[in-house]
């Protein structure tokens, strides 16, 4: 993975035309909100032998709610590109052809991944069973000692 540092002057951004400054500062929001989140699941996921089933079982929980957030706001900003981006005519015709051969390639395939599923298939309730919300729950607790 390449990162590229963009240093972007107030002045700058304030000569975009509005419908490009808000892109960029809701791409850039939802870039910092994504590697948070990914991030964070890294950090909660344990490395080693849990010490109990217990804890294995509640880091287990807190990542599938992390995934779950994650989930969605992954679609949140595909939905944004989607509509502020591929769907502008003037944008597309400005952004899209800039991006290197890994850009288009990983913008085709998530087109065609996309278009695949049906459009009223929410992410968290169609392609990622794992992930369904669940209508109940049930808590299992064990552990030595007297009760």
């Amino acid at each position: 993975m390449e990162l590229y540092r963009v240093i972007l002057a107030k002045s700058n951004l304030a000569a975009l035309p509005q419908a490009e400054r808000s892109l960029f500062l809701l791409l850039g929001h939802a870039s910092n909100e994504i590697n948070v989140l990914s991030k964070l699941i890294l950090m909660v996921m344990r490395k080693d032998a849990p010490p109990s089933e217990i804890a294995n079982n509640v880091e287990a929980g807190q990542v599938c709610v992390l995934l779950r957030v994650l989930v969605g706001q992954l679609h949140e900003a595909w939905e944004l590109f989607r509509k502020r981006v591929q769907a502008n005519r003037p944008l597309h015709d400005k952004y899209i052809p800039r991006l290197d051969a890994d850009g288009v390639a990983a913008l085709n395939n998530l087109n065609r991944h996309r278009r695949r599923e049906s459009p009223h298939q929410h992410p968290q309730q169609g392609r990622f069973p794992l992930l369904r919300r669940r209508r109940s729950y049930r808590a299992e607790l064990s552990g030595g000692g007297r009760h």
